[in-house]
């Protein structure tokens, strides 16, 4: 069965990137490599909600800050929970998801939501959207993409 954690947002993109645009100083606290995947996520969201593009840009590989660049677009979600990370890949036997030595992982976390005036990308109602993140050795883990799958 997965775990939730409830995250308390009111405002955030269905793109959690796509609010960073021009935005700075929402004093959202720096993590470490210890932080989970899922403090990792909620931090993430909140900065876009915060419009602390600093933090949200620190939490995200560059190859996906640069992706992303300074696009905006609105929408509301309400109801967010994050759930447990899903596994996508390790590179060394034994790493798992959560260790924090060696070789590269990957886990997809799930954020489910209720969208309300979002553009034409993202329709109004219930989302799950799926926050990829990756870890390098005993680094902290970093936002690698976001999308509708794991």
């Amino acid at each position: 069965m997965r775990r939730r954690a409830l995250v308390p947002l009111m405002v955030v993109t269905a793109s959690a990137t796509a609010l960073l645009a021009g935005c700075g100083g929402g004093g959202v606290p720096t993590l470490g490599p210890e932080a989970s995947p899922e403090v990792v996520v909620a931090t993430y969201l909140a900065a876009a909600q915060s419009g602390d593009a600093a933090t949200a840009r620190s939490l995200m590989t560059p190859e996906h800050a640069e992706q992303h660049g300074t696009e905006a677009t609105g929408g509301r979600l309400s109801d967010v929970v994050i759930g447990e990370p899903l596994s996508i890949g390790d590179s060394e036997e034994g790493e798992g998801p959560g260790s924090t030595t060696g070789g590269r992982a990957e886990v997809s976390v799930p954020v489910d939501a209720q969208v309300t005036g979002s553009d034409i990308s993202v329709p109004d109602g219930s989302l799950t959207w799926f926050v990829r993140l990756v870890r390098e050795g005993g680094g902290p883990w970093l936002v690698a993409g976001e999308g509708t799958g794991p």
